[in-house]
């Protein structure tokens, strides 16, 4: 049930996996400072794509705009992966993460129904479980790569931080059941690599990612920038960026920020 701590293994994620390369070498810490912090050092150290590290618990771990990630010890999915995509993969990597995580959700959780907040937010019955972080670094001509951060709330009780208790959930809370992170992580990191394979095989995966979004269509907020806009969200352009139409009529171009879903 929420709130029970899970142990992970190295040996049980290796005997499990079945994929090529996203996972391989895989490391599991019980507490680290930020799984992305150390699979960005293995990236400036020219380590091959798809290392991941995952941790128990993080004591300076991170979302989106440097926003803190919480999370008790064991109670998440907490890891990050080490690709290298080419600049015409790269746009698409947030959009990878977000569906692998909503597919791994529907068929290692059945009854729960995740939705994609654009651009990255997995969200259960209206309150995130999921947040992703994409971090891309030039470290030198020839040393472009991409840490790819996922935390997934699995096995604790949200409604215990009062800070985020309106906004947030996790897998058990939403179940009422105890779900071992194993049953996630694994299927996670191979619905990954697949959906990987598929962009860089040309497949539309902005295509798949758009028609999953519950934003679009609805009457939305953005904050985060210099500005707040207010209007409807339209589409997403070839980046994935967020066109939102204000009540002017004038149609902006949102790259970054956080979107609020009115009504």
């Amino acid at each position: 049930m929420t709130g029970a701590p899970d142990s992970l293994s190295v040996s049980e994620v290796e005997g499990a996996l079945r994929t090529f390369y996203v996972g391989h070498p895989f490391a599991h810490f019980r507490s680290i400072d930020s799984t992305q912090n150390m699979v960005a050092a293995a990236g400036i150290r020219h380590e091959p794509e798809g290392l991941t590290v995952s941790a128990d618990e993080q004591t300076a771990g991170r979302g989106r705009f440097k926003r803190t990630w919480v999370s008790p010890p064991g109670g998440s999915i907490l890891m990050s992966v080490l690709l290298r995509p080419s600049p015409e993969t790269l746009p698409f990597v947030v959009m990878i993460a977000a569906l692998a995580v909503r597919d791994v959700i529907i068929h290692a959780v059945p009854g729960l129904e995740p939705e994609i907040k654009w651009p990255n937010d997995i969200l259960l019955n209206g309150r995130k479980t999921c947040g992703i972080l994409v971090e891309t670094t030039r470290d030198e001509p020839a040393n472009t790569f991409s840490v790819l951060g996922m935390g997934v709330n699995v096995n604790w009780d949200t409604a215990s931080v009062p800070e985020i208790a309106e906004v947030s959930t996790s897998l058990g809370r939403e179940s009422g059941r105890f779900v071992p992170r194993v049953s996630v992580m694994v299927p996670l990191l191979e619905r990954l690599e697949r959906l990987y394979e598929d962009a860089k095989e040309g497949d539309d995966i902005r295509g798949r990612w758009r028609d999953s979004l519950i934003t679009l269509g609805r009457d939305v907020v953005v904050g985060g920038s210099d500005t707040e806009i207010e209007g409807t969200a339209e589409d997403v352009d070839e980046t994935g960026a967020l066109q939102v139409r204000d009540r002017l009529g004038t149609l902006h171009t949102v790259r970054a920020g956080d979107v609020t879903l009115k009504g």
